[in-house]
């Protein structure tokens, strides 16, 4: 089942992104000022009055200077955009800048900022936001909740989230096992079991099996779900097992 994201919405949801916030503890990072250390991966959900959305966003930290891009995807493509904040105890102050050009068409005739802070608690943070586009105007009420990927509890040990065995939702009794040493696995009642290797980079996952086949796919984690973007439109979420 695939879900079309509303593309105004999408925008806001660099908003969202922009507020991620993190746990000294789970995340790993240049920080050495005491701060929370909020570098990693992280996703979650976003609400405003343009509509809602989901992103991800990778931040990088020195001392208590938060930055990083933003990946969002939506019906019309995907596009990209640019956070950069602070982090004073538990509050994330951050802004959001898209340019012109880094959205999908026609929203990449229009630039954005974004403002607002969140709350960090352990590996999650919830917070509120507002900002203006020139395309369609104010992005008001923004609610924002986000999860430094990998933090489930059922979650293997490890750097990337993405480790671990997946259950297909697609396709009955298929799995997927990401082992740390890079190994790749496929395991389907009709097929057998197929293995090769997996990498990733900038939130794109590459698999190179042993018949000689490549593929590489846009992915996020959240939680125990691992969703596939097939051309910026995503698919029914893998179950970690």
């Amino acid at each position: 089942m695939k879900k079309l994201l509303s593309l105004v919405a999408l925008m806001g949801l660099l908003s969202f992104v922009g507020c991620g916030g993190g746990d000294g503890d789970t995340a790993g990072g240049g920080n050495t000022s005491g701060s929370q250390d909020l570098a990693g991966t992280w996703s979650g959900t976003m609400s405003d009055s343009q509509g809602p959305n989901t992103i991800t966003w990778t931040a990088s930290q020195t001392g208590s200077r938060i930055s990083g891009n933003v990946v969002f995807v939506g019906q019309a493509g995907s596009g990209t955009g640019t956070m950069s904040g602070d982090i004073n105890g538990t509050t994330l102050s951050f802004s959001i800048n898209v340019p012109v050009g880094s959205a999908p068409y026609p929203y990449n005739r229009s630039d954005m900022t974004m403002s607002g802070t969140a709350t960090v608690s352990g590996s999650t943070m919830v917070g509120t936001y507002s900002g203006y586009t020139t395309l369609v105007g104010p992005i008001q009420n923004g609610q924002i909740s986000l999860q430094l990927n990998g933090a489930s509890a059922n979650a293997p040990s490890g750097s990337n989230p993405i480790i671990g065995q997946w259950r297909d939702q697609e396709r009955a009794g298929r799995t997927y096992t990401f082992s740390a040493d890079g190994t790749l696995t496929q395991s389907d009642p009709d097929l057998g079991i197929t293995t090769g290797t997996w990498s990733t980079s900038g939130g794109i996952v590459t698999e190179i099996w042993s018949d000689g086949r490549k593929a590489s796919w846009q992915y996020s984690v959240s939680g125990n779900e691992l969703t596939y973007y097939d051309n910026g439109i995503p698919w029914k979420p893998f179950l970690r097992i």
